[in-house]
Formats: C-alpha cells, sequence, structure tokens
C-alpha cells in the first residue's frame, strides 16, 4: 500500500527538478542587439565552434560567378536592412536544388539557389532572411541544446526516482539492519553504513554523474556526425514554441516595414502551393506542407491583433510626444538679436534649414551631411554643344545669397554607375541560376514542383527560353495521358521555330518509340544524333535507335 504514494512523491521531486532546469534555461534571452551576439557559456562556444566546423560542409571551394553575384545581393539585403546585426551575421548561397534555408548559432545563415528561385524580390527575400535572423538573435540553436540536455537529465531522475521507490516500498516491509543492508547491497552495490549515512547525498550524486555523462554524450554526438544536430533542427524545423517566435519576430518585422504582413503570407503560400504539389515529399522545413500549413495559421492569428497592435503603437507615440513637449521639458529662452548683434554676433544665431536650390531628379538621393558642409549636386551634363555624350560635374549649391550652409548631400546615382533599382538587381542575377535549379528537378523527378516553378508568375524574373524544353520533357514524363499530351504540343512548338533542336527531336521520337511508331521514332532520334555534341549522348540515341530497328524487322 506504500509504495505508490512514495513513488508518486518521488516522480513530483523528479519533475520539480526538471521545472527548475527550465526556469535556468531562460538566461538565454534574446541578444538584445547586434554588439551582444557573442557565446556566454561553455555550452554556447561549443555550438559556435561547431558551427564553423559545420560551414565546411555547405561552403566548398570558391561559388560560380552567378551564385557569387546572387551571394553579394543577399549580403547587401541584410547589411541595408539589419544595419545593427549585419557585422555579426555571415550569408552563404549554396548551389542546391532544393528549397532550404537554415541558420548557425554563430550567425551563419544559408540560402540555396533552390529558394532564392521562389522568391521574386528583395523585398520577398526579407521574410526568409527576418525568420532566420530570428533563430540567430533568440538563440533557438543552444536554447535546443539545452532543452535536450533537460529531456535527458529528466529520463535519468525520472528512471532513478522510480528505482528509488521502488527501493523504499521494498525497505518498508524488511525488519533489521541487515536485511536492509542486504537491499542496499543489491540494488546500488553500497555498504550498509554507506546506505544508512550518506545514502540520500550519494542517490543526488549518481542522478548528477548520470545527468552530465548524457549531457556530454549529446554534445560529443553533435561533434562527430558531420551534420550536426542543430543543423538538422534549423534545417528540418526547430520545436513549435521556437519556430512560433521566429514567426512573430519575422511577421512583426514585414508589417511594420510593409505595413501589413501580406507579403509573409504570399511567400508562405506560395512554399505551400508547391509543395502540395510535390511527388517525393521532403521533410525540410521549407518544403514541408504540414509545417507551411502552420505558419499560414500563425499568420491569420497574427492579423488578427493587429488593431491592439497599431493602439498600442499610437499610445507609445503619444507618450513619447508628451514627454517631449513644450509643457514637459523646459525650452531655453530664444533672444531677439539687435542690430548691432547682427554686425557681430557674440553668439550664431539659429536658423531655419536652408533649402537647396536644385531641382532634385526623381533617381536622386539625399544623404545626411555635418553642418556647415556645402551640398554637391551630381548630374548629368552636355560634354560640349551637339554632342549627346554626358559626364559627371559638381557645383556648390547656394541659397538665397547665405553662404553655402545646405544640410545635405544630393548625389544623382546614375552618373556614378549605381544602379537604385535593386528588385532588377536581383532579378537579373537570379536568371542564371534558374536553368541549373530546373534542371535539377526535372532529373530528380520532382515534376509538380518543377511545372509550377516554371509555369507561375513572376514579379519581375523572365526565366530562359530552356526552361520551355525542361516543361515539356517533364509534361511528356508525367502519367497522366493530358499533362503527356501538353508536353508533346509544347515540344512540337519548339521544334516549329527550331527545326534542328536535338533534345526536342530526342523527346519525340521517344514518345514515338513508346507508342510503337519505329520508323517516326528512328527517322526522329537520328535527325536528333546528328545534332548532338557529345559522344555519351550518341551512344544513348544508338540505344534506342537499335530498338526501333529491332521494331521495324519483326514487322
Amino acid at each position: 500500500m506504500m509504495r505508490a504514494p512514495k513513488l508518486k512523491a518521488v516522480v513530483l521531486a523528479a519533475l520539480l527538478s526538471l521545472g527548475a532546469l527550465q526556469a535556468h534555461a531562460l538566461i538565454y534571452d534574446p541578444f538584445v542587439d547586434g554588439a551582444a551576439i557573442k557565446p556566454v557559456d561553455e555550452l554556447e562556444e561549443r555550438l559556435w565552434d561547431e558551427a564553423e566546423t559545420m560551414r565546411a560542409q555547405f561552403v566548398r571551394g570558391k561559388p560560380s560567378p552567378a551564385v557569387e553575384t546572387m551571394q553579394r545581393i543577399v549580403r547587401g539585403v541584410v547589411m541595408k536592412n539589419w544595419p545593427d546585426l549585419a557585422p555579426k551575421l555571415k550569408v552563404f548561397v549554396i548551389d542546391n536544388a532544393d528549397v532550404l534555408a537554415f541558420s548557425s548559432a554563430n550567425g551563419d545563415i544559408f540560402l540555396s539557389t533552390g529558394m532564392l528561385m521562389r522568391l521574386d524580390s528583395e523585398d520577398e527575400l526579407q521574410v526568409i532572411l527576418a525568420r532566420e535572423l530570428a533563430h540567430v538573435t533568440h538563440r533557438h540553436a543552444v536554447r535546443s541544446v539545452y532543452f535536450a540536455r533537460m529531456a535527458a537529465g529528466a529520463k535519468t531522475v525520472f528512471e532513478l526516482a522510480t528505482d528509488a521507490a521502488d527501493l523504499a516500498s521494498t525497505v518498508s516491509g524488511v525488519a533489521g539492519v541487515a536485511d536492509l543492508a542486504k537491499v542496499g547491497v543489491q540494488m546500488f552495490k553500497v555498504s550498509p553504513e554507506m546506505l544508512l549515512s550518506t545514502g540520500k547525498s550519494m542517490l543526488q550524486d549518481q542522478i548528477n554523474k548520470l545527468k552530465e555523462n548524457l549531457a556530454d554524450s549529446l554534445l560529443r554526438s553533435v561533434s562527430s556526425t558531420g551534420f550536426s544536430a542543430v543543423v538538422k533542427s534549423s534545417l528540418f524545423g526547430y520545436s513549435e514554441s521556437l519556430e512560433s517566435e521566429a514567426d512573430e519576430y519575422a511577421m512583426g518585422y514585414i508589417e511594420d516595414k510593409f505595413g501589413s504582413s501580406d507579403l509573409y503570407r504570399q511567400v508562405m503560400q506560395r512554399l505551400l502551393d508547391e509543395a502540395m504539389l510535390d511527388e517525393k515529399k521532403f521533410s525540410a522545413f521549407y518544403a514541408s506542407g504540414e509545417r507551411l500549413y502552420s505558419r499560414l495559421k500563425r499568420v491569420s492569428a497574427f492579423d488578427e491583433g493587429k488593431a491592439a497592435r497599431l493602439e498600442a503603437r499610437r499610445a507609445s507615440a503619444a507618450t513619447a510626444l508628451a514627454a517631449t513637449s513644450p509643457a514637459a521639458v523646459p525650452q531655453p529662452p530664444v533672444a531677439v538679436p539687435s542690430v548691432a548683434v547682427a554686425a557681430a554676433p557674440a553668439a550664431p544665431e539659429a536658423k531655419a534649414p536652408v533649402t537647396p536650390v536644385v531641382q532634385l531628379a526623381p533617381d536622386a538621393v539625399v544623404l545626411d551631411a555635418a553642418p556647415m558642409v556645402a551640398a554637391v549636386v551630381v548630374d548629368d551634363v552636355p560634354a560640349g554643344e551637339g554632342s549627346t555624350a554626358a559626364q559627371p560635374t559638381a557645383q556648390p549649391v547656394v541659397a538665397n545669397a547665405e553662404p553655402p550652409t545646405a544640410s545635405a548631400a544630393v548625389i544623382k546615382t546614375a552618373a556614378l554607375g549605381v544602379k537604385q533599382d535593386s528588385p532588377l538587381q536581383y532579378s537579373t542575377a537570379l536568371q542564371p541560376l534558374a536553368l541549373p535549379v530546373l534542371e535539377v528537378e526535372l532529373e530528380s523527378g520532382r515534376l509538380g514542383r518543377l511545372s509550377y516553378n516554371i509555369e507561375r508568375k513572376r514579379e519581375a524574373t523572365q526565366l530562359p527560353e530552356q526552361v520551355k524544353e525542361l516543361l515539356a520533357e517533364g509534361y511528356a514524363s508525367m502519367a497522366d495521358p493530358a499533362k503527356v499530351a501538353k508536353g508533346e504540343a509544347l515540344a512540337k512548338e519548339i521544334l516549329a521555330a527550331k527545326p534542328d533542336d536535338a533534345r526536342m527531336l530526342k523527346l519525340m521520337g521517344l514518345m514515338a518509340l513508346k507508342r510503337g511508331q519505329a520508323a517516326q521514332a528512328k527517322e526522329l532520334l537520328s535527325k536528333a544524333r546528328e545534332h548532338v555534341l557529345t559522344d555519351d549522348e550518341r551512344g544513348f540515341l544508338d540505344q534506342y535507335i537499335r530498338q526501333a530497328d529491332k521494331k521495324l524487322s519483326a514487322l
């Protein structure tokens, strides 16, 4: 009768110890700013060291020129939108067709070319970057490992508590020290004296040692795999509570910048639509339909609280305005200068800001400058009479016959060769990455993703002309007869414009061979053979030409 109550009491003690560990985990609060991003204890230092090692798993050698260009653009987006955090972050674009974005404890952020193919602009890129930044600044990696250690420790405490309860139950029915000593030696391999005098502290020591051993084993496992548990968590998704934090940060950032969370919803909906069409389900976070559906539910809940957030901002702004109003902040008296003072002023007289007497072009950039620095206008002017060439020129701005005290420098970026249209830069850099990504999707049999990614409407990026061939092959490889017919029609359309296109000739020949049209297949495959470039391709076609010959000889 006594066993159950004692077991309950000891297990309760174990759960309370777990609660204490959870409270300790609160020391891993989010970093308050960029300067605070650094490891604070041995566990976090080990994870940062592991992240340095892990980087080599994804960044191997010098990236291709196209990947390197995109990497510079992505880093520029981080610098422009998170200038405080940017010095502590390292952003890498990896040449991988899967839809991947993940981060490490030390501020490494990885984006795949496959992910970038799903994002149409720098604005959409900020959605994904914001989530990964949240994982870094909220220290999700170290918190995940810490909670894993707690789970390992809690399991040990529970098992030992159960054993202790069994011991208590056994001892309760035993009379005499000799029997008690026998039980102690049998269950814990200790002397009677240890059991009677220091049993409690001995049990606690054993618990502590086992917990530390489990924790060390976990970290050794992290360091020995080459593909650490931390990166796996980032790649395949953290716990829902941590993912929720990342969502809240990203949605709040997007709402603050663009006025609503629509952009966040748009990106997640696109990724979900594609994931639902994928024939080969992939569990990575941004290709998981279940995870993406959770994101969309979360953004709906976030939108419901928009009115309350706006009201809180209004109240905060009103408080800040009241704190800086004349009634709240005493203002120094303003002296009215006399004529004598104007001639020889004892102190500079306050003046209203002087507006430069220039007409600013629409693409001009206004930069703050130090007081008493003359504004400079750099613009395009004709090089000479009758000439259409242009060259940069500079001139001081003088306003209302005053000294040149304009408060800004105005630079026309076109004259300096700077492209201010960053979305165009992004879409232009994306073009050479598209074909390799789509080729991999075709080769891996991800035909639903392939067709969706090619045919969906894009804001700015124009895909290379060759993607039509990939789409034709993709449709021709599907099981749906209607899609097969669509692929064949697209192949004929391409051949009408380019009769010697070897890829489409091969596709049409293989489709004819599959239908049993041996003569047509041989003609198309033989013509394709004339235009292929490598011996491997010719050897491949020769195999199917022989198959067509066999069918013809059998007729």
